[in-house]
């Protein structure tokens, strides 16, 4: 049996008052209110992300067009690793995938 479906926002910019140029401390630890724009920190996504399976999936507005990756067994490795970003496989989207494939490699 599956678990339960749950979802979480790493990062959101919905009214611009977040800026989101910050130190190298800010985006470990995170900043921001979950409620509005926001970045949740490396050091949170690291630990939901390696305590089981998480599929991540993006969302891109450009010029009033959506564009998705849908993305199965995203990890964010620890601070020793410098937070690297790994993934299983790109299941589907509209979004060009090629930004993904580089940081495979």
């Amino acid at each position: 049996m599956a678990g339960p479906l749950v979802n979480r926002s790493y990062e959101r910019r919905v009214n611009g008052k977040e800026n989101f140029y910050c130190k190298w401390r800010s985006y470990v630890e995170g900043f921001g209110d979950l409620g509005s724009d926001h970045w949740l920190g490396l050091e949170a996504i690291h630990i939901l992300t390696n305590s089981g399976h998480a599929d991540l999936v993006i969302w891109v507005l450009d010029n009033g067009k959506y564009y998705n990756l849908d993305v199965s067994g995203f990890k964010v490795k620890d601070a020793k690793h410098f937070y690297q970003m790994t993934y299983d496989k790109i299941k589907r989207g509209s979004l060009s995938h090629e930004a993904f494939e580089r940081s495979k490699s």
